[in-house]
């Protein structure tokens, strides 16, 4: 568990990175946002999460578009069911697709543009998707607990600094 939560945290911290590097924009808004809430040299609490909805959204849409883990783990059927006109006979191993999910353009339009504001409403506070499925899917699924600790992990390292660009070049 912990080494793949450390995992998980590490691959999403580099994901934001990479998100807010190509977003200056986003960056700026995110620094505003916990410069207004936490304060200057001050790390952010777990008190503050509540008022750090654009930082959440980020996070929510790093891991969405991000695709930390593309499958989810292997599930076994209960019982004899069709899905899409796929029959999927009781006992067999599914293997849940999380990165159709997350580019499912029915569900999230332009799924392959980093888009923060998909997770909030018009008044700016968070919108809780139940399409967010960035680690797994199922009863038992840990997904709050692990967003969260991404979510603020993340958020910590970034109060203290801003991700620029040298010199103008090539963006990964």
């Amino acid at each position: 568990m912990f080494g793949g939560g450390t995992e998980t945290t590490s691959t999403a911290l580099l994901w934001t990175i990479l998100f807010l590097v190509n977003n200056p924009d986003v960056q700026e808004t995110v620094h505003k946002e916990i410069q207004n809430v936490v304060g200057s040299g001050r790390q952010p609490l777990i008190e503050h999460r509540n008022n750090l909805p654009y930082c959440e959204a980020v996070m929510n849409e790093t891991l969405r578009l991000g695709n930390i883990a593309p499958f989810s783990l292997p599930h076994t059927a209960l019982e004899d069911i069709v899905i899409d006109g796929y029959r999927i006979p009781k006992g067999s191993i599914v293997v849940p697709s999380l990165n159709s999910a997350m580019h499912d353009e029915k569900i999230f339009p332009n799924s392959n543009t980093f888009d923060p504001t998909r997770f909030l409403d018009d008044k700016g506070k968070l919108i809780r998707h139940e399409h967010l499925l960035p680690f797994s899917l199922g009863k038992y699924n840990t997904v709050r607990i692990m967003v969260f600790n991404a979510t603020f992990t993340n958020i910590s390292v970034i109060s203290w600094w801003l991700v620029l660009l040298v010199e103008q070049t090539e963006v990964p």
